[in-house]
């Protein structure tokens, strides 16, 4: 399947709706669900664990679309929820979901988002 990451460059990226690919999306999403889990006191585990999900993310992302050296700083050179969003978008295109359906969803939460912000606090 063709991927476009404009940030990264106009040509678009080919990634296999293989298997390993599919491990490799699970493994980036149990990640990025894990460091929500983790309630810790120690400031310094708190750090090492944004780190570890930082390089996961980077990792996967550089991985999926077999970024150049090049590529791999612009990404790094780009804020760090951009570049989640980039291996999101990545990880539903590698299980299945379409651009339109992204696109879809994405609307549908901004207007979720929309209410819940919309209503008053008790």
């Amino acid at each position: 399947m063709n991927i476009v990451v404009k940030q990264l460059r106009t040509k678009p990226f080919e990634v296999k709706k293989s298997t390993k690919n599919l491990k490799k999306t699970y493994r980036m999403q149990l990640a990025m669900a894990t460091i929500q889990d983790v309630v810790d006191d120690d400031g310094a585990s708190t750090i090492r664990r944004q780190l570890e999900l930082q390089d996961t993310v980077v990792d996967y992302t550089v991985d999926m679309l077999g970024l150049t050296e090049k590529e791999k700083g612009k990404l790094e050179d780009l804020e760090f929820d951009e570049v989640v969003d980039i291996s999101i978008y990545i990880s539903l295109r590698v299980t299945g979901m379409t651009d339109k359906e992204i696109e879809e969803s994405r609307k549908e939460d901004e207007e979720d988002e929309g209410l819940d912000q919309a209503q008053p606090s008790k």
